[in-house]
């Protein structure tokens, strides 16, 4: 009889253990899921990619529609960065090229293309930008053969075409990925940085 009570008591606290572990278990996930949903309700914002000129890197509309989460200024923004900014009363997703202050040009190789070179804080040497994220060098192919003008401002434009442009102190200059169907800086101008969303 005594180890049958025992045995019982041995089951009884097995069985407890694996209803307490469960409850735990149970109530851990759903703070979690509390404090995950709480986080991204206040600290993130999801924006739906509407426009080609990020392509094929984000996609528009469609069965392969590609969602933008934005966070509350979590790091410094940099080159190559996509980000958010609000355009003539449009939000346009664009990636960082140039940063204030900032010389930009935009040069016409041998092969016809096009490239940004970038002088950093304008200082020190011209440095390619590199854009291994674009994998059709065609959108590079005379996407800035016409373009001498830009938000207001004049390119300036050497004896081989290319253009040099300064990017002031309190601007940014963005482009979209996919350069012959983007409306970006090329078009309009650098954009201030407090229009960064």
């Amino acid at each position: 009889m005594n180890k049958y009570k025992t045995y019982q008591k041995k089951e009884y606290k097995l069985k407890n253990g694996i209803i307490n572990s469960c409850v735990i278990f149970i109530c851990a996930t759903l703070l979690m899921f509390t404090g995950l949903m709480f986080y991204c309700n206040n600290f993130l914002t999801l924006y739906p990619v509407s426009q080609v000129s990020m392509m094929p890197y984000l996609n528009p509309n469609g069965i392969d529609e590609d969602f933008v989460y934005v966070t509350a200024n979590t790091k410094e923004i940099t080159y190559r960065d996509i980000v958010i900014c609000e355009k003539d009363s449009d939000l346009v997703i664009k990636r960082v090229i140039a940063m204030p202050g900032d010389n930009l040009m935009i040069k016409l190789a041998d092969d016809g293309y096009y490239s940004f070179y970038i002088q950093y804080s304008s200082k020190g040497e011209w440095q390619k930008y590199e854009e291994d994220y674009i994998k059709d060098k065609s959108v590079y192919q005379n996407s800035y053969e016409n373009f001498y003008t830009m938000g207001g401002k004049t390119f300036e434009v050497d004896s081989q075409g290319n253009k040099y442009l300064h990017i002031a102190d309190d601007e940014i200059f963005l482009a979209g990925d996919n350069r012959l169907f983007s409306r970006d800086c090329i078009k309009y101008g650098s954009v201030k940085t407090k229009d960064l969303v």
